[in-house]
């Protein structure tokens, strides 16, 4: 006759069995969880890996899982989260701004809020800052990200785009208050394809639209 392996003492996972369960069988083994939980468990779930820890600890391994960080109440972590959003989701406010033309997010950011954390805190980061592009045109990535005050976020917006002049970078809020005209001006007429030069020094007759340009031949 064939005598039934004795489990007692063995581990399978969180799970240390005690003693075969009399009472339902040579397949059942009475077991402690490593939370202290003692429960009759069939033997072929044990060996096969099917259970490796009580109901409490796999609901408390699954919440784990769902908030691996701790930090989803963190501004920094809406910061994440809002980049990923206006670069992904078509309904979120300003996507036409971001995803709408071609912005996205590096695979590594965008796969781990860790990733973009530990960039952050090696970069400057502190509360206050927001997040700003080097080149408006450009992703959300390391080589082309810094942290600026909202002033400066501001001023490297896509409606404020970084002039060439005179061997420098300007933004047109620069150029127009180093000039002492109108930023509207300044950006209006750039918009319309004035050379800077232009822009910045050329003095309509008064009455004109400021934003016209008399014809070369003076008509």
């Amino acid at each position: 006759m064939r005598v039934a392996k004795d489990y007692t003492g063995y581990t399978f996972g969180q799970w240390t069995v005690l003693h075969r369960d009399t009472d339902r069988g040579t397949k059942y083994w009475v077991c402690r969880c490593s939370c202290g939980t003692v429960k009759s468990v069939c033997i072929d779930n044990l060996k096969g890996g099917t259970s490796l820890r009580c109901q409490k600890c796999k609901g408390e391994l699954s919440r784990k899982r769902m908030t691996t960080h701790g930090e989803s109440k963190t501004k920094l972590y809406y910061v994440w989260l809002t980049m990923r959003n206006r670069c992904y989701r078509s309904e979120v406010k300003g996507y036409e701004r971001y995803g709408g033309r071609g912005i996205t997010v590096c695979e590594e950011w965008r796969k781990s809020y860790e990733s973009f954390r530990d960039w952050a805190m090696d970069n400057g980061y502190r509360e206050g800052l927001e997040i700003d592009r080097v080149d408006n045109d450009g992703n959300y990535e390391p080589s082309n990200c810094r942290w600026v005050t909202r002033l400066e976020n501001m001023q490297n917006t896509r409606i404020n785009k970084k002039v060439f002049y005179h061997g420098k970078i300007y933004t047109r809020t620069e150029l127009a208050d180093n000039a002492h005209l109108s930023r509207r001006l300044v950006g209006e007429r750039l918009r319309k394809g004035w050379s800077v030069e232009e822009t910045l020094h050329y003095n309509p007759v008064v009455g004109n639209n400021q934003t016209l340009r008399r014809k070369h031949n003076g008509k």
